[in-house]
């Protein structure tokens, strides 16, 4: 891809009125410096915050703020940057982003200073994606996986195993080329050496890259139980707003319904659905049928059970325990303890086993207590600490390979060592595992993006950003 030397300006601060705005530019010295006289007076001293009066396109002052230069190459684009540091005014922005423009600057694309930054060895492309993974990060733990993968553990981590497969093609086309030098016994070797501790590294950090979409997306909670149970009001009660009907006719909710909550700065999904039973109503079987849909794409079932409805519930959790599969877990709650003449019962968490190989899953929790009165706001503490206990560890064991390509990469780098390891052992030659692991490489080329296709590629990731980042 051809970079473009043109000097780029764009309002790098969110729309709206707000304490401080930021204008950035980045081009070439030269273009950079007749900016700077324009709009500020000249240049500050490198790396100094300076206070300075910003004149518009007619040479009108404006405003007067803070003035950044960070030379070329130590920049964030790798290029000369200039920052006006205003206040945050709608107005005052507009006229000093059109005074840059006057002046020579074009507006910047979206992404482009950090499409600039990796054009100019300022980093890598994971590393560039990962800008905009934290700038939209929705929890801690994703906004940790993405600040990591902006240092380069994900890059490194790739980049040694690419070597180690680098490493084993050449050892698998030196015995083909060459196979006059092998020693004597090499025909009773395996054809692939090392292989398979490569095979298990790749699927281990495609794993870890699973854990880190699955904190990227947050937790996914789906409250279930039979109807009257107390759903719809243990949702509200969750989410701090009426939200869902509440009635004490049953089958009142008849779609699922999906809020984002946040507890202590960890963002979750919580979904209410309809009561699971058999009816004979089309219209409550179709809620049902969501209900049960929705369970399938959960990561913890919120079952809700309550001592007006306890043999239906008994019956239904009996069904749901056998149904859960291993990766999700349930957490039974019996509402309307205010009900009842004497304490609740404890009732606990079924924690998920460990991870299988194909999904991540949440980490197990511990029992509690969790007796809860929807209405009266018993018991809430626990359970939202509970929740929360959840949410926080999602992204243990994650690294910051977020992105829907970097698992379709990850996916055909398995595959194809998986291949060649089930040639070598058929003994069916070097020369087909040989092409097994050449399109294993392809992958990584794709990853790191060194393919043909770069432009397209690229067009999709910078797409992303915001303009001004």
């Amino acid at each position: 891809m051809t970079l473009e030397t043109d000097t780029i300006a764009a309002i790098a601060t969110a729309p709206g009125q707000a304490a401080v705005g930021v204008l950035r530019i980045s081009g070439q010295a030269a273009a950079v410096r007749l900016l700077a006289e324009r709009l500020a007076g000249g240049l500050p001293p490198a790396r100094r915050a300076v206070l300075r009066q910003f004149r518009d396109g007619e040479g009108q002052a404006v405003d007067e703020g803070l003035l950044l230069w960070m030379p070329a190459p130590h920049s964030y684009t790798g290029e000369d940057i200039l920052e006006l540091q205003t206040h945050g005014s709608p107005v005052v922005l507009a006229l000093l982003h059109e005074a840059a423009l006057t002046a020579g600057a074009r507006p910047a694309r979206p992404g482009e200073f950090t499409e600039r930054a990796w054009l100019n060895g300022r980093m890598d492309l994971l590393q560039a994606e990962a800008v905009a993974d934290l700038i939209a990060a929705g929890s801690r733990g994703a906004a940790r996986l993405a600040l990591r993968a902006m240092g380069g553990e994900a890059s490194a981590q790739l980049q040694a195993l690419e070597t180690r497969l680098a490493s084993l093609r050449a050892e698998v086309e030196a015995r083909i080329d060459f196979p006059e030098d092998l020693p004597e016994d090499a025909a009773r070797t395996e054809s692939c050496p090392g292989l398979a501790r490569l095979q298990a590294d790749v699927c281990a950090l495609a794993e870890a890259a699973r854990r880190g979409r699955h904190a990227r997306r947050g937790l996914r909670v789906v409250i279930v139980g039979p109807p009257n149970a107390g759903k719809s009001l243990l949702y509200n009660r969750l989410l701090g707003a009426d939200r869902a009907m509440v009635s004490p006719e049953a089958g009142t909710t008849r779609d699922a319904l999906e809020a984002e909550l946040t507890l202590a700065g960890l963002c979750l999904t919580l979904c209410d659905t309809a009561g699971l039973r058999d009816t004979a109503s089309a219209l409550e079987a179709e809620g049902v049928r969501r209900a049960r849909a929705a369970l399938e794409t959960a990561d913890v079932w919120l079952f809700v059970s309550a001592p007006d409805v306890a043999a239906e519930a008994a019956t239904l959790l009996q069904e749901l325990r056998a149904a859960r599969p291993q990766d999700v877990l349930l957490i039974e709650v019996q509402n309307k303890a205010d009900l009842l003449a004497v304490p609740a019962e404890p009732c606990t968490t079924t924690p998920a086993p460990a991870a299988r190989s194909d999904q991540s899953s949440p980490p197990h929790a511990a029992d509690v207590p969790l007796a809860i009165s929807a209405l009266h706001g018993t018991g809430m503490a626990a359970l939202e600490a509970c929740l929360h206990a959840q949410a926080a560890q999602l992204d243990q064991g994650a690294i910051g390979l977020m992105q829907a390509r970097h698992a379709s990469a990850l996916a055909e780098i398995e595959e194809r060592l998986a291949e060649a390891a089930a040639l070598s052992a058929a003994g069916s030659g070097p020369e087909l595992a040989a092409e097994a692991l050449r399109q294993a490489a392809t992958a990584f080329d794709r990853l790191f993006g060194r393919h043909a296709d770069v432009e397209t590629l690229l067009g999709e990731i910078f797409g992303r950003f915001c303009i001004g980042k």
